[in-house]
């Protein structure tokens, strides 16, 4: 949050440049130039993702497959992409200078859990065997963690992890960020004023 602020504040005096996953939406997508005839929420996935699709004439078989499966395929996907990461040489060339393959491991398995897709089960591998795992075994560890997990459990954790992180946040950065968006939280229609609900 720092990072944020300091690179897209109004203020900055840091030189750095920003990391395109943060920048204001309003600046990437141009709402003042380009006329969309559609919005969809993240929030909203499941109901805006079937609004785009009869819009553009997708199939009903698509539509239905989607209905049955998007939840499940949404959660495998972000459980791959996820648990191979670590042993990507890319990255561990550079993560491995500061952390062990082991303590790599328990980020990757600790992000499925805030995410809500595992439950509270603790990552199954020993800090011995964190050498000798494949990203093949890790995805099925993480796979057995939600099959055994229950859709409230996820949601519970969840939740959880977020009011953790959100209670050390200084008020003064939540001030410093709602600043930073505020032109997207109004575009979007979003609560200026999120932290005051948890």
């Amino acid at each position: 949050m720092k990072y944020v602020i300091l690179t897209l504040g109004r203020h900055n005096i840091s030189g750095a440049v920003p990391d395109g996953h943060f920048v204001e939406q309003t600046k990437l997508v141009k709402p003042c130039e380009v006329r969309y005839n559609f919005i969809g929420k993240l929030e909203k996935f499941r109901t805006d993702i079937l609004e785009l699709f009869y819009k553009i004439n997708i199939s009903k078989a698509t539509v239905d497959v989607f209905q049955r499966n998007g939840s499940r395929l949404a959660a495998d996907d972000a459980i791959i992409d996820t648990c191979v990461q670590p042993f990507v040489k890319a990255f561990q060339d550079d993560y491995l200078k500061c952390i062990t393959i082991h303590e790599a491991l328990q980020r990757a398995w600790l992000k499925l859990q805030i995410r809500g897709i595992i439950g509270r089960q603790p990552m199954p591998v020993s800090e011995h065997d964190a050498y000798l795992v494949t990203s093949a075994e890790f995805v099925n560890f993480a796979r057995q963690a939600r099959a055994t997990s229950t859709a409230s459990e996820r949601k519970s954790l969840q939740k959880e992890h977020f009011e953790k992180m959100f209670r050390t946040v200084p008020d003064e950065d939540v001030k410093q960020l709602q600043q930073v968006f505020a032109d997207d939280f109004n575009l979007f229609e979003y609560n200026l004023e999120p932290f005051n609900t948890l």
